[in-house]
């Protein structure tokens, strides 16, 4: 994301149309990259894209840099945008098994991972199914923990364990599973 001045924060909250197109302009592709995360289907990514800048738009007067950068601000905008949608399309589930944790997604070798492209490890995330797939986007790429998981989701925090220790052996499957077929050519 590129820098926002603070004049064209400023600008923006005054209802500047030229501030808020530099904004959007300066932001537009990292809060695409976090809705993609979140939402696979194109109309549905749109809406909540352009369903995230007017929430942002509307309250960028609260806003306060002492409490977090304006990207983290931003990002959890987006992402709390990103489950209303989710939710209103009835795609979460609450009803999860109990299951064991599993070693880290970080205990793969580096040799697995490296070899893979953006656009494979993309494409493996995408592939999961959808609670597992939020679920590891806001642990382990925006940060929340188990408790902000699950009161984001209305799911248990343990829960959210559960659904995170899944989805990191389905990852270390398919990453396991690509990376022979690598080695093989």
């Amino acid at each position: 994301m590129q820098q926002i001045s603070e004049k064209d924060i400023k600008l923006c909250i005054q209802g500047n149309r030229s501030a808020q197109e530099r904004f959007f302009s300066n932001s537009c592709g990292y809060i695409h990259g976090v809705a993609m995360r979140y939402i696979s289907d194109f109309r549905d990514k749109e809406e909540v894209i352009q369903d995230s800048y007017v929430k942002i738009f509307e309250s960028l007067q609260t806003f306060d840099r002492t409490k977090a950068s304006l990207k983290t601000w931003m990002t959890k905008i987006t992402v709390n945008t990103c489950l209303n949608k989710v939710r209103k399309k009835k795609m979460l589930t609450s009803d999860i098994e109990h299951v064991a944790h599993i070693s880290s997604f970080n205990h793969l070798g580096n040799n697995a991972v490296e070899k893979l492209d953006v656009e494979d490890l993309l494409s493996i995330i995408n592939s999961l199914p959808n609670p597992q797939k939020q679920i590891f986007n806001m642990y382990e790429i925006e940060g929340y923990n188990h408790n902000e998981i699950g009161k984001l989701l209305d799911i248990a925090p343990a829960t959210s364990r559960s659904y995170l220790s899944r989805v990191k052996l389905k990852l270390q499957e398919k990453i396991n599973s690509l990376h022979l077929i690598y080695l093989l050519f």
